[in-house]
């Protein structure tokens, strides 16, 4: 709309653009500096890209919650658990910087002819997160009993001269978790048709390449200074 006839059918519409600086403009929630009806496109465009963006922040913040719990599990299982350290590099480094950046993926530059699901959560989705969850599972499963088969693994026995959480299980979890983190942050970064590609955004690429050195150097190459503040065993004897 362009004057204030259209201010009743801009308030009710879903997406109303008023293409004057005029009265029109107060009851449009969007106004367009070009007096022309391309603008919708470019609405289009953006609003199909966010609310992409709201499902797969929902998706991954959901994955988030089932890989800890299962690592939360299989600590349990031993009478462990993860340490505070180990918290706050996961949710302070890893989480935060994934679910910040998985925002920043641009709208495609075509209108696509689907439009997104208007829901977070449906049938599909859910499937798809319980196969995710599965195959999380066992990924954590298999690595929590190969670390147990190695020659030089130690059992865990809760005492005074080992600190808690250190120990082998508990570095294998903490670091096979952290992969997982960091991998679904980029395969739940859904592209096309509604959005550039993820490894378009670089600034989700430069975090999930951030968090997979450290955490190849938690493996490969352990600082003791992180080691220590972190109660990390060294895994350089592991058989790979």
């Amino acid at each position: 709309g362009d004057g204030a006839n259209d201010c009743g059918a801009l308030k009710s519409a879903h997406a109303g653009v008023s293409l004057s600086e005029a009265e029109a403009s107060i009851a449009a929630p969007f106004t367009s500096a070009n007096p022309s009806i391309s603008c919708m496109i470019e609405i289009l465009r953006q609003g199909r890209a966010a609310l992409v963006t709201a499902s797969v922040t929902f998706r991954f913040m959901a994955m988030y919650s089932m890989i800890q719990f299962i690592t939360q599990l299989l600590h349990y299982s031993i009478g462990t658990n993860m340490t505070d350290s180990q918290f706050l590099y996961i949710d302070m480094f890893v989480i935060s910087g994934i679910a910040v950046t998985l925002g920043h993926s641009q709208p495609a530059l075509n209108l696509a002819p689907s439009t997104p699901k208007a829901q977070l959560i449906d049938f599909k989705v859910f499937v798809l997160l319980t196969l995710h969850v599965i195959i999380t599972f066992g990924f954590q499963y298999t690595v929590f009993v190969y670390i147990q088969s190695q020659p030089f693994f130690v059992p865990y026995v809760p005492a005074h001269d080992l600190k808690e959480g250190a120990c082998f299980e508990n570095t294998a979890l903490f670091v096979c978790s952290a992969f997982q983190y960091a991998l679904y942050g980029v395969i739940l970064s859904v592209g096309a048709p509604h959005r550039k590609p993820a490894y378009r955004n670089w600034t989700l690429m430069l975090v999930f390449f951030l968090c997979t050195v450290m955490t190849v150097l938690f493996v490969f190459q352990p600082l003791p200074f992180l080691t220590n503040m972190m109660n990390l065993v060294s895994l350089q004897q592991l058989d790979v």
